[in-house]
């Protein structure tokens, strides 16, 4: 069987992206290790942790997508539901008894690699543009918040005399703030808890 290593054409230069990829192709060497081990059982445990994460992995990285207005984000889409089928079909072969853990393996691995090599590639510099325009805007926030400061210090009276300031960046909102608004947050600090 093959092992999936993890290497530079499996980098998309979104450290975020390449972590979630790392733990699943972590996950799958895990995988092959129970199957080598003949672990039946730690392969059964493995396998739904899997399924979770990678069902996790792939809100996320739509999410970011759907931040950035990648244009393809619906094949993207598609591509991630029609993985996601194929999946219980497996589960229901090995809930049956039947040893589909290899072809399971080899599949993952084929697919993982070529998933992340072609399809996420493709939306990598989107990401990273949208990523670095968020960072500037924060940074341009902080920059306008801190140049406000300055003036209402040297202003007579200080800062107490002024008026209540809008919010530094009212209307820039972070990535945190609009994953909680739509429920990922929870999910991500339950994965990193465990």
């Amino acid at each position: 069987m093959e092992i999936l290593q993890w290497n530079d054409a499996l980098a998309t230069g979104i450290p975020v992206i390449d972590e979630q990829h790392k733990q699943i192709v972590d996950m799958v060497n895990q995988l092959r290790d129970a199957i080598e081990a003949g672990d039946s059982e730690a392969a059964g445990q493995i396998i739904p942790k899997m399924v979770d994460y990678t069902v996790f992995h792939f809100t996320f990285e739509e999410e970011l997508m759907e931040m950035a207005n990648y244009s393809f984000l619906p094949v993207h889409r598609h591509v991630h539901q029609l993985f996601t089928r194929r999946i219980p079909e497996f589960q229901k072969r090995y809930a049956a008894g039947e040893d589909v853990l290899v072809e399971l393996h080899n599949m993952l691995v084929r697919w993982l690699a070529n998933h992340i090599q072609h399809e996420d590639r493709d939306y990598a510099p989107a990401i990273r543009d949208y990523l670095k325009e968020r960072q500037n805007a924060a940074k341009a926030a902080e920059a306008s918040a801190a140049g406000a400061a300055a003036i209402l210090n040297a202003a007579p009276g200080g800062a107490a005399a002024a008026p209540a300031a809008a919010p530094a960046a009212q209307g820039q909102e972070s990535a945190t703030q609009t994953f909680r608004k739509r429920g990922l947050w929870q999910r991500i600090k339950a994965f990193f808890a465990d």
